[in-house]
């Protein structure tokens, strides 16, 4: 008999937080990672999950 499959639940998000190309890399970055910071409080904290 075969065995069930395992379903994981995964969300994937494709979101713009880095307001394009026209800025350097380190520019966008920092708004991505304050942005990240502002929407998932305690990021990278105990327990956190990369």
């Amino acid at each position: 008999m075969p065995r069930e499959k395992v379903v994981k639940n995964r969300v994937h998000l494709d979101l713009d937080a880095s307001g394009g190309l026209r800025d350097p890399l380190a520019t966008r970055r920092e708004w991505v990672d304050a942005e990240t910071d502002r929407l998932v409080p305690g990021r990278g904290g105990p327990g956190c999950v990369p």
